[in-house]
């Protein structure tokens, strides 16, 4: 390469993703959503933020479409904001659902 540049560049696209959760048992919720641009492969996390900092309770890679699911059952009762987050690489920022809640009885 001799210090030239390569023919690669960046995409400074930030990727979206919508979540609905879902009870599917005592304490158990299915987090569902989509991500854009579609990037098959994309791993989505999904984060509970509590009053000692975000708690992972879930994760999922995205499919062909960009859909992922996660599920996870939580241990105590709450109301806890929840954001699904995708990582960043070299042709994409990462990016971060708008905050929801779940209450957990």
């Amino acid at each position: 390469m001799g210090g030239r540049g390569g023919d690669s560049i960046v995409v400074g696209g930030a990727p979206w993703t919508w979540r609905r959760t879902v009870k599917t048992g005592p304490r158990t919720f299915t987090m569902t959503g989509q991500v854009r641009p579609v990037r098959p492969g994309q791993l989505v996390t999904v984060f509970a933020m509590t009053a000692r900092g975000p708690v992972r309770v879930g994760r999922s890679f995205e499919d062909g479409s960009g859909v992922w699911a996660a599920s996870h059952q939580f241990t105590a009762p709450g109301t806890f904001p929840l954001v699904a987050a995708t990582t960043g690489d070299l042709t994409n920022y990462e990016g971060r659902s708008p905050d929801g809640s779940l209450t957990i009885r």
